[in-house]
């Protein structure tokens, strides 16, 4: 029976749910706003099941690779780069596996506060799959439907983080050949307790219900993406992300789920077929006229990533680059986020004041110690 004693130890990738045969477990939120695996003891059989599929504990290899290849890559449809978060290579890979009659999974935001995989096999059920998320997503039982279309001969996208890939991959048992693994880079995952926090101090402050979320609007340009938030009464506030309360704490590991922390997945090779993120430091052909609209970093990592996303060539203009321009652009692909020394501290303190209270509190005193320093040494004592 699955026992979590040390929370660094689940990712919440949702495979000992879907595995269970009894349905015994459910992922839960805890009281830090992060998912779990909760057993009902009444339905469970010790059948060990839970224990035997949990990719954390038992360490899986990633692909044997052929050598990665990089590309930088944007969609040919300039007016589909508004609604995506990137270059628009993800809805590409998405286009292209429904062209074929294939299924694809991905996270869906279906409410302010809910964001969850679900599987799509037509274009209009795939376009919520579309832009980021910074939400941590319910896995629920996800794995089984992506079991039953690969016994069925149908081909399958699942695009989600590196510990979700590494959850199907160990629910699966083996990497059958019509599956096509796609993680996106992510810094870490955010704790929905705090973002629920951020939402209703702005409720309260705007005196006004939040009814959408756009993390990464690209009104002001791709580089000057911003956090649109959609109020009920029509109004729409944008805030920078980098100066954005939930966002900045997000980047600075304040909010982080504790697996997050020496990433296990944020290394080369990749685990996944195919991986995905922003090309921030890009300068190559393609930059003068996509600056503006984003483009994507792709590094495919298998023989079938690379064979797939040639498929999609008609829909992207691409440029193959040194891997080592990839690694400098997104460190992340080869390290994880560092850990937040007051990343505790933080989220304690969010439970007694609130989460915005305790941002504005950080920020100044963030910034009486970067004036102290400044100060060091000019202070005559």
């Amino acid at each position: 029976m699955l026992k979590i004693t040390d929370k660094k130890l689940c990712t919440a990738c949702g495979a000992c749910a879907s595995i269970c045969p009894e349905d015994a477990i459910t992922l839960v939120l805890d009281s830090e706003g992060f998912r779990y695996p909760k057993i009902d003891m009444k339905l469970c059989v010790k059948c060990g099941l839970c224990e035997r599929v949990c990719h954390m504990r038992c360490q899986r290899s990633a692909p044997q690779t052929f050598g990665a290849t990089v590309f930088a890559a944007c969609l040919k449809d300039k007016d589909a780069l508004s609604e995506v978060s990137s270059g628009g290579a993800a809805w590409a890979l998405t286009q292209e596996m429904i062209h074929q009659e294939g299924v694809v999974y991905g996270a869906m935001q279906s409410g302010i506060f809910v964001t969850r995989h679900v599987r799509a096999e037509r274009l209009e059920e795939a376009q919520p799959l579309r832009r980021s998320k910074y939400q941590e997503s319910d896995m629920g039982t996800i794995y089984r439907q992506v079991k039953d279309d690969l016994d069925s001969d149908r081909n399958v996208l699942f695009t989600g983080t590196g510990c979700q890939i590494a959850g199907l991959y160990s629910f699966l048992d083996k990497r059958p050949a019509g599956l096509i693994t796609c993680d996106v880079v992510c810094h870490s995952i955010p704790s929905l307790r705090m973002f629920k926090g951020y939402i209703r101090t702005l409720e309260k402050e705007k005196r006004g219900k939040v009814v959408r979320i756009v993390y990464r609007d690209k009104s002001l340009g791709w580089k000057k993406n911003q956090i649109a938030i959609y109020l009920e009464d029509g109004r729409v506030i944008k805030e920078w992300s980098g100066s954005h309360a939930y966002h900045s704490s997000y980047l600075a590991g304040l909010i982080s789920r504790p697996s997050c922390k020496g990433c296990r997945y944020q290394t080369l090779p990749r685990i996944s077929d195919i991986t995905l993120a922003d090309f921030w430091q890009y300068q190559g052909k393609l930059y003068p006229e996509n600056a503006e609209h984003g483009i994507s970093l792709v590094v495919c990592s298998t023989e079938a990533g690379k064979g797939f996303f040639n498929s999609t060539l008609s829909l992207l203009d691409t440029e193959q680059v040194p891997l080592e321009m990839a690694v400098k652009s997104c460190r992340h692909l080869t390290k994880p986020a560092p850990a937040k020394p007051h990343r505790n501290k933080f989220l304690a303190a969010s439970s007694i004041f609130g989460f915005m209270t305790t941002y504005r509190l950080y920020e100044k005193s963030k910034r009486i110690m970067n004036f102290l320093r400044r100060c060091k040494g000019k202070i005559r004592t």
